[in-house]
């Protein structure tokens, strides 16, 4: 054999030796966000949390590399349980179907800090959050964790958008990110950033943190069937849509020795019955602590003839808040509504799950009659338009996009009323008005406690509750003469 034919040999050997020692590996990523309290199907017979259980032990009894995250809002605009349990509930059920960790969205923080934290601890599976602190500056939740899926390691950071006074802008939040990145970064073969944010915001992030893989994002209810692709870093940015009708799931493949992203390949599930079977175990939990906690879920209230908007629904409950006799004047405006409600039969828990935060309690604050007639005139129209009961008024509207003009009123300016309304409209009201500062007496009941009860009232009567919830009339476009 000639030396080069030798050479060549050796050379071929070495080349065989070095591919049959690079090692790959892949993780099943399972994923949701913005859950929103949705753990019963809906009307269509889509979603609901014993669905997306049964989906996700039929994948794990298959895919012992699975990880399942979710992105935040786990809170609020749902069904009954997890809204009367301020989240608790709904808590417990993730625990039951196996969730590896969450990141807190802007609606964990509604009932504040020390819920969050309280929420957190009391669960089975972490809550990370790399950029919420509290008073003294010190971490609410742990930043990230490291967890060993099928001997594959992937570093997990929570990350969550900027609503409250806990927690730090993207801005702010990306140098602290970049560190724990660079932390993790030896000890794993994946970075995860759990984020509730945007795919656009993720992006964002991307450039500013390039180390960071994957980005599982939320707060934005964004559909992504397909993983969007951060071109700069080559990140995967993933979100699956809102109110449990979807669960995610992204493949990664990984050079184990390189910790390079291979390949990727990623799409939603629809939680209907052809793609996932309901756990039956889990839905028959969910059916008993109902009928512990809310047994009049199912309770019918009233009917209706057609559909109810947001708006109607802000004056039935503005009605709803003057009729408890806690003040002289009540205030409701739409944005404290997620939806409206459908025509047909109402039960307990349609007319719960309007509301955007049903365990808010009301506040009373005294403001003169110039000062409510102002706020209504800065009240967008086509937005966020408050209803009012216990005095009259008439608006005339220029523009549906703008404020309008009070032309006539039954207020007296110089009087002083009490004022019962929703808190978060009350401490944005406040500063809209100059009247910063002023004391707010919370209620000792909720607004789901108010409006419930009232409207089952009005449903016991002859007519329907569409009728009922009528908004307040205004006054046509002034005439240009």
């Amino acid at each position: 054999m000639s030396l080069k034919q030798a050479l060549a040999g050796m050379l071929l050997v070495a080349v065989t030796v070095s591919c049959a020692h690079r090692s790959t590996d892949t993780v099943l990523i399972l994923h949701t966000n913005d859950i929103h309290g949705h753990i019963r199907e809906g009307a269509d017979g889509v979603g609901g949390m014993a669905r997306v259980g049964g989906y996700i032990r039929q994948v794990t009894a298959k895919r012992p590399d699975t990880l399942l995250l979710d992105g935040g809002d786990v809170n609020n605009k749902g069904d009954m349980l997890p809204g009367v349990t301020k989240g608790r509930a709904l808590y417990q059920i993730m625990g039951m179907i196996g969730y590896d960790a969450t990141v807190p969205g802007n609606h964990e923080f509604y009932y504040g800090s020390a819920h969050t934290v309280d929420l957190a601890q009391g669960a089975t599976f972490p809550s990370l959050c790399l950029n919420a602190f509290d008073e003294s500056g010190k971490p609410l939740l742990s930043g990230s964790q490291i967890f060993d899926v099928d001997g594959m390691k992937v570093g997990v950071i929570g990350l969550t958008v900027k609503r409250s006074e806990e927690t730090l802008t993207l801005e702010d939040s990306c140098p602290l990110l970049a560190r724990e990145a660079e932390r993790l970064e030896p000890d794993v073969h994946l970075l995860v950033a759990l984020c509730h944010l945007s795919s656009r915001d993720c992006a964002t992030v991307s450039r500013a943190v390039p180390a960071i893989d994957v980005f599982i994002g939320g707060h934005s209810h964004e559909k992504l069937f397909k993983p969007v692709v951060v071109k700069e870093t080559g990140a995967v940015i993933i979100e699956a849509g809102a109110c449990s009708q979807y669960v995610g799931r992204l493949k990664v493949k990984v050079d184990l020795d390189t910790e390079e992203v291979l390949a990727h390949k990623g799409k939603l599930v629809p939680m209907r019955s052809k793609y996932a079977d309901s756990d039956a175990e889990l839905r028959d939990w969910i059916a008993q602590q109902e009928r512990l906690i809310c047994p009049e879920v199912d309770e019918t209230v009233g009917t209706c003839r057609q559909e109810v908007s947001r708006r109607s629904m802000a004056r039935l409950l503005a009605e709803a808040l003057f009729d408890t006799g806690e003040a002289d004047v009540a205030l409701a405006r739409t944005g404290t509504f997620c939806r409206g409600l459908p025509e047909g039969t109402i039960t307990y828990n349609t007319l719960y799950r309007t509301l955007r935060l049903g365990e808010q309690p009301p506040v009373v604050v005294e403001l003169s009659g110039r000062e409510i007639l102002f706020y209504l005139e800065q009240t967008p129209k086509a937005v966020d338009i408050s209803q009012w009961a216990g005095f009259t008024v008439d608006i005339a509207v220029e523009n549906a996009k703008e404020s309008g003009t009070v032309v006539t009123s039954d207020l007296a300016p110089d009087h002083v009323y009490r004022v019962i309304m929703p808190e978060d409209e009350a401490r944005e009201m406040l500063p809209c008005i100059g009247a910063e500062g002023r004391e707010l007496r919370p209620c000792a009941f909720t607004l789901s406690e108010t409006l419930l009860p009232y409207a089952a009232r009005l449903g016991q009567g002859s007519d329907t509750l569409d009728a009922m919830a009528v908004p307040k009339p205004e006054l046509p476009p002034k005439s240009a003469g």
